[in-house]
């Protein structure tokens, strides 16, 4: 049966208003087709042409093009759009996220890979859960949820299954890993549950091993397209490559410079190695960019260049060359998060606040800002993630705090009471709640009670939870908020506990942690109240306005991984410092530099007409203040499309030694194909006269052989430290450091500096 086509369109109106790359990428269909598509090019429109032109012109149904994409809003805009060019009625079956195709396949041939088509789909939580039942019913009381759950997602991202891991001497798996590994495995395949990670590893395991199965989808799929094709990992790749029939008619679609995912498994390589692995593809370059002026292009343009990983683009505009590009060095992260907000109040007579945005590389360094917004009553809305006081562990603290101030509390004892885990469970919660109603007492009373009188269980588990709140308790009448704060984390070991987690994770909570000490001490600072009862208060205030706000044009806040795929009239990149953007975890890595190089394009690149960079010459951490110096980043920009703020063009001194092997020390399977041309503009830039140095620090960088077990360290993120021990002896040499802040990191030697 052929397509049904509707609403068919002349190959001149698909075409209309498409450029000229625009218009081959919707005509190359014979043959694999890689279409590098840069920042603000175009290619939905393209990509969404393309359907229309295969269904109207090329004779394909929409049922036999597999079209997937990373994410429903994208999959839902490409679906609308095709159903605009040709037909609502028009079904796109495969067309969709990763995802959503591996449930389709799974529904349809999973029993072959012992997957009922029944199946449920366990989320993140749900499959902690079951990690943690796991981890209880083979007794290992050392061992956390959320690292062994990243051991399962990164073996199975490597469509490895437990017998499998086993075997890899790469991976060298801790044995209780594996174990509860072993054991997730049967209790997934005894409730008929699946996770995220199954519905891309099930389904290529499953074409793999039924050559039949993988047959019929060759058939059925004539025509494969894919978005953001920089963003695939292996699974993905090698999914696409096991469905891909004889006549090879693919076509993907991504930009190198924009992948950022790399820390869930994107692989960059497999669009830089495109071309090699389909001999004979057919390359399109989209360099048109519709969306920024011509000096934030420029500035961007610049910035990535400096990579060695990358397919040579030079991306162009029609638009005017637009503001210069401004850079403020702020004294303090404080003193950032009121720069920024005051150049929000001046912008906002004249462009929406839903049209700004202020982006930062960690969640933790949203505070500073929330809290200066709501000084200022200015609406925002926190994109991607929690409002700093959301979020599950500045909840958790403050609800030991509130217990401290209000001991009737049930809601925050009970919050905590099993938090970090002490093994108290659901039924002496309920045993404790039905005492104290029982008894007309508050559930601390009955908690206490049962502390010294319940069960022998009870007084083992209890007992330990009153010593430490009777303890705390102790401090409040002569100790400040900070005090007590600090005395709280350490005594319920939430952050010992966080910190031996040791995963990407449990650091972004510890920078949480760390930003709530802040906020303590700065509002001991500004209102002359110390006391614990004054800030929980303030808190409480904060919280109700925040809910109380209504109005939908909001200033926006994110990550600036959850920028991506966004833009806006302006942006603020915040936080160019060393060790934070770039940040301390791309130093451990190889070409991780390039990846967070690709970020800051990334963020560069959502902004229209008004971009500005902010750093701060120090940042505090638990309450201290640090030296931050500029982001290696800052001295990568031309000068002439850069302001200083108040003194002209300008740009940061950083030490060269300082970022000794930083950048252009690698090259992979694009050697020397670097682009080193700005992007055009239709006339030449202003010129601007030198730059001034922002700061003098100039440390000089230790050296493999200069470290040794005991030599003190400088780290400009963590402080001081200890070394304990030194792995290598050449430039990429790790050191294992204690921090006086309590963390353990490996961290490369030419990062740290002598402090002694």
């Amino acid at each position: 049966m052929g397509p049904v086509i509707m609403n068919a369109g002349s190959k001149e109106a698909i075409l209309e208003g498409l450029n000229p790359p625009q218009r081959d990428a919707v005509l190359a269909n014979q043959g694999p087709v890689l279409i590098l598509a840069g920042a603000g090019s175009g290619k939905t429109r393209a990509l969404t042409r393309k359907i229309a032109y295969l269904i109207q012109h090329e004779g394909v149904a929409p049922w036999e093009i597999l079209a997937v994409t990373f994410t429903n809003k994208a999959a839902a805009e490409m679906r609308d759009r095709c159903a605009q060019l040709v037909g609502d009625r028009v079904e796109f079956p495969w067309l969709g996220t990763f995802h959503r195709t591996g449930v389709r396949m799974l529904r349809e041939h999973g029993e072959l890979v012992g997957v009922p088509q029944n199946f449920v789909i366990y989320d993140q939580s749900d499959q902690r859960a079951m990690v943690n039942r796991c981890i209880k019913g083979l007794g290992f009381d050392k061992v956390t949820p959320q690292s062994v759950a990243e051991f399962i997602n990164s073996a199975k991202l490597r469509a490895l299954t437990a017998r499998e891991v086993a075997v890899e001497d790469d991976l060298r798996p801790d044995d209780r890993f594996l174990r509860v590994y072993e054991r997730y495995e049967e209790e997934m395949k005894k409730s008929a549950a699946v996770d995220f990670s199954d519905l891309l590893m099930q389904p290529l395991r499953m074409v793999r091993d039924n050559p039949v199965v993988a047959s019929s989808y060759k058939r059925r799929w004539r025509y494969v397209l894919v978005d953001e094709f920089q963003d695939t990992n292996q699974v993905q790749y090698d999914l696409l490559r096991a469905t891909l029939n004889d006549e090879r008619r693919i076509c993907v679609v991504g930009d190198d410079d924009q992948c950022i995912y790399r820390w869930r498994g994107a692989d960059v390589g497999h669009i830089l190695g495109f071309a090699q692995d389909f001999p004979g593809s057919t390359v399109i370059r989209l360099e048109q960019n519709y969306r920024s002026s011509g000096r934030i292009l420029a500035a961007a343009s610049a910035l990535i260049s400096s990579n060695t990983e990358r397919h040579p683009k030079t991306l162009w505009t029609d638009r005017d060359h637009g503001e210069l590009v401004r850079v403020h060095r702020a004294g303090t992260d404080l003193a950032e998060a009121d720069y920024v907000i005051g150049q929000v109040r001046a912008r906002r007579a004249h462009v929406p606040l839903r049209e700004m945005a202020i982006f930062y590389r960690t969640n933790a360094q949203s505070r500073p800002f929330e809290d200066a917004l709501r000084r200022s009553a200015i609406p925002y809305r926190v994109v991607g993630g929690l409002k700093f006081y959301d979020r599950a562990e500045v909840k958790d603290m403050l609800a030991y705090l509130k217990v401290l101030v209000n001991p009737s509390d049930a809601v925050s004892l009970e919050r905590i009471i099993n938090t970090p885990t002490r093994g108290i469970g659901q039924k002496t919660i309920q045993d404790l709640r039905d005492y104290a109603r029982g008894h007309g007492c508050t559930m601390w009373e009955a908690t206490r009670h049962h502390a010294m009188a319940g069960t022998p269980g009870q007084q083992k588990k209890l007992g330990p939870f009153v010593d430490i709140m009777a303890g705390l308790a102790g401090l409040m009448e002569d100790s400040s908020a900070l005090t007590i704060a600090k005395e709280a984390l350490e005594r319920s070991t939430y952050l010992e506990r966080l910190e031996a987690e040791d995963t990407a994770e449990a650091d972004a909570r510890i920078q949480n942690l760390q930003e709530l000490l802040n906020a303590i001490e700065e509002f001991g600072v500004a209102s002359a109240d110390h006391t614990l009862s004054g800030y929980l208060e303030q808190v409480a205030l904060v919280s109700d306005l925040d809910s109380a706000d209504l109005s939908a044009d909001n200033l926006m806040m994110m990550t600036v991984h959850t920028a991506k795929g966004l833009e806006f009239d302006t942006v603020f990149v915040t936080g160019m410092e060393y060790g934070l953007f770039p940040h301390f975890n791309s130093m451990e890595e190889a070409l991780g530099e390039e990846e967070e190089r690709r970020l800051a394009y990334v963020a560069m690149t959502r902004a229209k007409t008004h971009l500005t960079l902010t750093c701060a010459g120090q940042r505090r951490r638990f309450g201290t203040y640090e030296s931050s110096p500029p982001s290696p980043f800052l001295d990568e920009l031309p000068p002439e499309v850069i302001e200083e703020d108040g003194r002209g063009p300008q740009r940061s001194a950083f030490s060269a030694r300082a970022t000794s092997g930083w950048g252009n020390r690698r090259r992979g399977r694009l050697s020397g194909q670097i682009m080193s041309a700005p992007p055009v503009v239709r006339d030449e830039f202003d010129q601007s006269s030198g730059f001034d140095e922002l700061n003098d620090w100039s440390p000089e960088s230790a050296t493999a052989g200069a470290l040794r077990g005991g030599s003190r360290v400088f780290h400009p993120s963590f402080g001081e430290g200890v070394v304990l021990e030194v792995d290598g002896d050449d430039q990429d040499a790790k050191a294992t450091v204690r921090f006086a802040t309590g963390l353990q990191k490996r961290i490369i030697s030419r990062f740290l500096t002598r402090a002694g």
